[in-house]
């Protein structure tokens, strides 16, 4: 195992998928068809006997078979829109979870080249992230919120034996994903919110203009974008989910919770970064009034040539110009931009959706 891994092992996802002794991405495809279409082929294949039902309950909606495929798929396009994203989202959120986590492995010499005490502090600041109890217990209350639905599904007499099995191990395999990728998301923007805290040792503004904390940017906004681009993809489900009547509340009343967690997550890094930054801007400008303090009294003795002046308060005019450039925020306004367009975008379809309950659309 490599030593960057120490800080930063796998979730208990990718656990799962290790443990299955499987290629990494073969493991997360067949995990991502079973939770998604396969398992509910599967679960209304074993209610139904009857595969054609099976498979238009699987894609558009469990009374399509009475009619044509193309009639149906002409008369239920949103609710095959919605599944359709939904599955999407199943399967980025079963891939996305091992690429954040390679971004925190990847960063890691960047982040301990920062820190105070180095790789100590790394340790120290990000051990919460490979915490396993905090998973244990997201996924738990996933499997909460699938048991709920066990009584309305034993009304309809859907639970046979077979039915049962795929059930159970469907909500226990998406509840450990969406604990693993929950905890991530949080640990992690949270890790790197203590991170910025600390006195880090930042470059020199002639080196870097960003002082070397465009890593810490980059890393709370890949982990942001990647938190919000699901949600969008979650958020057009629930909005077509909700015209064939689909949609749960409790998946409203997630939405509520998870945007704004996900805004002060993404905005908690980048102001402890940007606190630390300010404090160097001021010092250099602080340094820099010092030495323009000293030039000026020293022009004012005798025996100094004008030429000599000139030259020194043309190079101290330059390094001002360039202190005033420094930096003060680990990330391009650009960057922001983006992520505020997506976060807007979840916004627009949660309001739709809650006008939607509200109106019993």
């Amino acid at each position: 195992m490599k030593k960057e891994t120490d800080s930063f092992r796998p979730t208990l996802f990718e656990n799962m998928l290790i443990l299955s002794h499987l290629p990494s991405v073969l493991g997360t495809v067949l995990v991502a068809v079973f939770i998604g279409p396969l398992g509910n082929f599967l679960y209304l294949y074993s209610v139904s006997n009857n595969v054609i039902k099976a498979f238009y309950g699987t894609f558009i909606s469990t009374n399509a078979g009475e009619s044509g495929f193309i009639e149906a798929i002409q008369s239920n396009w949103f609710s095959l829109a919605s599944n359709v994203l939904w599955y999407v989202f199943l399967f980025y959120v079963a891939f996305i979870i091992h690429y954040l986590r390679i971004r925190l492995v990847k960063a890691e010499p960047e982040l301990v080249s920062l820190a105070p005490n180095g790789e100590r502090d790394v340790r120290k600041i990000f051990k919460t992230v490979s915490k396993t109890i905090p998973q244990l217990v997201i996924t738990s209350i996933f499997l909460l919120v699938y048991a709920t639905s066990v009584p309305e599904l034993m009304g309809k007499g859907e639970l046979t034996a077979v039915s049962t099995s795929v059930y159970i191990l469907r909500s226990f395999l998406r509840s450990v994903m969406f604990g693993s990728m929950l905890w991530l998301f949080c640990a992690s923007l949270w890790g790197l919110y203590r991170f910025g805290k600390q006195s880090l040792r930042l470059k020199s503004y002639e080196e870097d203009l960003m002082l070397g904390t465009k890593k810490l940017g980059s890393l709370s906004f890949s982990f942001s974008s990647a938190y919000f681009l699901g949600l969008t993809l979650f958020a057009g489900h629930m909005i077509l989910g909700g015209l064939t009547g689909q949609t749960a509340t409790v998946n409203v009343i997630a939405m509520l919770v998870l945007v704004p967690v996900g805004i002060a997550l993404f905005m908690a890094p980048l102001v402890s970064t940007h606190n630390r930054m300010l404090e160097a801007k001021k010092a250099e400008i602080a340094l820099s009034e010092k030495l323009l303090s000293e030039l000026i009294n020293s022009i004012r003795e005798p025996g100094e040539k004008d030429d000599q002046n000139m030259i020194k308060l043309l190079t101290l005019e330059a390094t001002e110009r360039r202190i005033m450039s420094i930096r003060t925020w680990p990330i391009a306004n650009p960057l922001v931009g983006k992520l505020a367009l997506i976060a807007a975008s979840v916004a627009a379809l949660l309001i739709a959706r809650v006008i939607q309950v509200l109106l019993h659309i």
